[in-house]
């Protein structure tokens, strides 16, 4: 999820550049920090 994300990301901001569009690229997901999502995560590997 990262590297798409992160690529995305990427390729977004070269575009906006180079047709000059002032516009904002959204954040970044940081859903792997929450508790919540890695107990989810672990919780899916044990099964």
């Amino acid at each position: 999820m990262f590297t798409v994300e992160y690529s995305v990301r990427t390729a977004q901001t070269a575009v906006y550049k180079l047709l000059d569009i002032d516009k904002k690229i959204p954040g970044m997901y940081h859903g792997n920090h929450h508790a919540k999502v890695l107990f989810d995560s672990l919780v899916a590997m044990v099964r």
